[in-house]
């Protein structure tokens, strides 16, 4: 019984020694790809990372990236629809264990965001892709009304 209780604690040792330490030495430039293009089929605007793009999972998860812009449709003024020098968003702990991605606190350093509004009186943030699918149903299509922000920082 001693022993069995010795590799459970060893074995949560190691499970959290690893989630300290492994997102140090992942290179994430490498997945920045893959999070741009599922970043780009939720907004329906093609969306860029420029500088350092960052993850951690421990003490407390959050998302990071440098140079973030989102392209604009209407290509009227040659700026993006919206740039950050940097963006970081820190998740919930306990929706994230349910498969939730919940953000407590986001950091915007820097936004500019570029709004035309045309002759019908309509504004360019309107051709962001929206309808009644949601995040994560296949659909590809971000719903601004489920998004509840408890902390923005600007």
């Amino acid at each position: 019984m001693n022993t069995l209780l010795r590799i459970l604690a060893g074995a949560l040792v190691l499970i959290l020694a690893a989630l300290f330490g492994l997102p140090y030495v992942v290179d994430w430039d490498r997945y920045r790809g893959v999070f741009e293009e599922e970043a780009t089929r939720v907004m329906g605007r093609e969306v860029r990372v420029g500088g350092q793009f960052n993850l951690r999972l421990l003490p407390a998860p959050y998302f990071s990236a440098e140079k973030v812009r989102i392209a604009d449709t209407t290509a009227l003024t040659g700026e993006p629809f919206f740039k950050a020098d940097s963006f970081t968003l820190w998740l919930s702990v306990s929706p994230l264990l349910r498969g939730v991605f919940e953000a407590r606190d986001v950091e915007i350093k820097r936004p500019v965001l570029h709004v035309i509004v045309d002759g019908e009186g309509r504004a360019s943030w309107r051709t962001v892709a929206v309808d009644g699918g949601g995040v994560g149903s296949g659909s590809g299509v971000f719903r601004p009304k489920d998004v509840a922000l408890q902390s923005v920082r600007i």
